[in-house]
């Protein structure tokens, strides 16, 4: 048996600006710094074992053997446009950059069960964070009062994607490992309308849908 205590720091601050460029025009920008500090320490009892990196069959656990210590700092731009050429009418173009961080799981090296003969997980302490450069468009319509259109394209361009892999060696096991690349696209549709602008006797009615199509 292995217990094992986590702690994650996280330590951010942004700046962002609004600046009409005209009367419909909007550029929004700014940055967020942001600190990630992960920690995990085991406390194994006597017989517990692990799997060491690159070794095909398990060994003494002793504390210190796969404790954790992770830190990284990261600068995380954004930049927008929002066009207003109608009333009605809103187009928005953006791009920034987020990260997708590990769990305590994912990065903590031991043998986790659900339950006794369930799959096994074994973490990864080499395991780096994820960067993602993201780029949205977006449409939005109010064609009447209490109506509501949207249509907008996305792309996610993902840097050390966290993914899970079998291996086997003595055992199977699941881990999870850093892709070098990854992409998400997609498309999403939005509509919402409130049902009283259209007949009075249902007015606090409304309806709405969403469909999203991500490859």
């Amino acid at each position: 048996d292995v217990d094992y205590e986590g702690k994650q720091r996280i330590e951010a601050t942004y700046a962002m600006i609004d600046l009409p460029l005209a009367k419909s025009l909007n550029l929004i920008g700014g940055v967020r710094w942001e600190t990630t500090r992960v920690g995990v320490v085991l406390a194994p009892e006597a017989a517990a074992t692990w799997l060491p990196e690159n070794e095909v069959q398990e060994a003494q656990l002793l504390p210190g053997d796969a404790d954790v210590d992770f830190a990284q700092h990261d600068v995380l731009p954004s930049v927008g446009l929002v066009y207003r050429p109608l009333d009605a009418v809103t187009l928005r173009a953006a791009y920034n950059e987020t990260i997708a961080r590990q769990t305590f799981k994912e990065l903590t090296p031991v043998l986790n069960q659900e339950y006794l003969g369930g799959p096994v997980f074994v973490g990864n302490p080499n395991l780096q964070i994820s960067q993602i450069r993201n780029y949205d468009l977006r449409l939005d319509v109010t064609p009447l009062e209490g109506s509501f259109v949207s249509a907008s394209w996305f792309r996610k361009d993902i840097e050390n994607p966290i993914e899970y892999i079998e291996r086997s060696v003595t055992f199977g096991f699941t881990f999870p490992v850093n892709y070098p690349r990854g992409q998400l696209t997609g498309f999403e549709f939005e509509a919402r309308q409130e049902i009283g602008s259209l007949w009075e006797p249902l007015t606090g009615l409304a309806g709405g849908g969403n469909l999203t199509l991500i490859d």
